[in-house]
Order: C-alpha cells, then sequence, then structure tokens
C-alpha cells in the first residue's frame, strides 16, 4: 500500500507508514469507480412537464388579444361576389366622368343649317370635367384655339325628341390664338347644348346663344 505522504510501499495489511508513520488509508479514489453504472441523462423525463413534442403546434391556432379568432372565410367570400357584383353594375353605366359632368367630353363639330349637318368638320370643343375648356380649329389646334374656363347649368327644356339634355355652357377664354397670333382681347360666350346619349356614344346639337351660329357635334 502506497503511503500518500512519503509515497513509500507498505503492506496490504497496515495502518500505519513504516517510513513516516502516517495512517493509511483503504478506500479507493472516486476515480475508479465505473461510470457506466449512472443513470443515463436522456431516460428522465424533463422537469416542465410533457416532452415538447406531445405539445399541439401553435399555427393551428389564431388569436387576437389571447381569444381565439372566428372563422371569416364565409365573410371573405361574402365580400369577393359583393365587390364582382358592383364591378358588373359599374361597367353597365355611364363613365364616372359623365356622370359628375354631363357636358363633359371631346366633341367634333359640323355646321348644322336647316336641320341637317352639312360638311366636314370645323370645330373640335373640349370640356374637360374639371371645367377647362378648349375651343379649336379642327385638325389645326396649334394654331387656332381658345383655352380658358367654363361653367354649366341644366336648362329645363325639350323637344320632339325627349332623349335630349339641354344645359347653358358659358365660356371665359383666358388665352387666344388666331393663325398662330396671340390675340388680345377678351374672349367670352355662351352656348345652349342639348346632348343626346345613346349607348356610350353621344351627341349633340350646339348654338352660340350670341351669333346664333349651330353645330352638330359628335363625341370623339
Amino acid at each position: 500500500m502506497i503511503c500518500n505522504n512519503c509515497g513509500r510501499d507498505n503492506n496490504e495489511n497496515s495502518k500505519f507508514c513504516m517510513g513516516c508513520g502516517s495512517q493509511l488509508y483503504n478506500s479507493q479514489p472516486t476515480f475508479n469507480q465505473p461510470m457506466y453504472n449512472q443513470q443515463p441523462m436522456y431516460n428522465q423525463q424533463p422537469t416542465y412537464g410533457q416532452p415538447a413534442y406531445n405539445q399541439q403546434p401553435m399555427y393551428n391556432q389564431s388569436f387576437v388579444s389571447g381569444q381565439p379568432k372566428s372563422n371569416n372565410t364565409g365573410l371573405i367570400i361574402g365580400i369577393v361576389i359583393a365587390v364582382i357584383v358592383v364591378i358588373a353594375v359599374i361597367g353597365n353605366l355611364p363613365s364616372v366622368s359623365k356622370m359628375t359632368n354631363p357636358v363633359a367630353g371631346k366633341w367634333d363639330c359640323k355646321s348644322f343649317d336647316s336641320g341637317s349637318a352639312n360638311g366636314d368638320y370645323i370645330v373640335t370643343f373640349t370640356l374637360n370635367k374639371d371645367k377647362t375648356f378648349r375651343w379649336e380649329k379642327y385638325n389645326d389646334g396649334a394654331s387656332n384655339y381658345v383655352k380658358g374656363k367654363y361653367t354649366y347649368e341644366k336648362k329645363e327644356k325639350s323637344n320632339n325628341n325627349t332623349g335630349y339634355s339641354y344645359y347653358k355652357v358659358v365660356i371665359d377664354g383666358d388665352e387666344f390664338v388666331n393663325n398662330g397670333v396671340i390675340q388680345t382681347q377678351d374672349y367670352n360666350s355662351e352656348y345652349e347644348i342639348g346632348i343626346l346619349t345613346s349607348g356610350d356614344k353621344r351627341q349633340a346639337v350646339m348654338m352660340n346663344t350670341k351669333t346664333y351660329r349651330m353645330y352638330y357635334c359628335y363625341e370623339r
């Protein structure tokens, strides 16, 4: 038996060292104990309860502020159907610009005499929905035009063709160009316009209430 104090080898049954007199111990060092008698860690249950793989997956639940959501599938389908119906209805209505401003449009006009349209187009009258206008010579608007603002109002008037709706349109020009030359005089005028709606294509009869010149127009 080896002495832990001086290192001398003694008899196995000796209680004291023959060299230095220190007490000898028969206890074996702890590192000689076999490790395979210990229980493996993987057989132990986790302290928090059930294994993680037994828990229900979170993605099957829906929460708002801790409360389960109701199934909104039926509501979503209903909204989609309602949107489709609205689009179909709007597709059969006049354009929004015509509903909010019934005189708005780009009109190509011929001379109108003795109850009929004559010859080629002579002017283009553009009434924008934002109440700006451009009156120009047909196909020559770069050098002969008037532009500015306008107002309109509905007129209570009818004729044999009840499909027409009548309006008074007052134009106030802020730029007047004649044959490429800018004019200095004001350009103001007033028209009476009767509009006939036939599907998505409209026609109009216009009369300048100052000169009584008349035009028959087709919406471009």
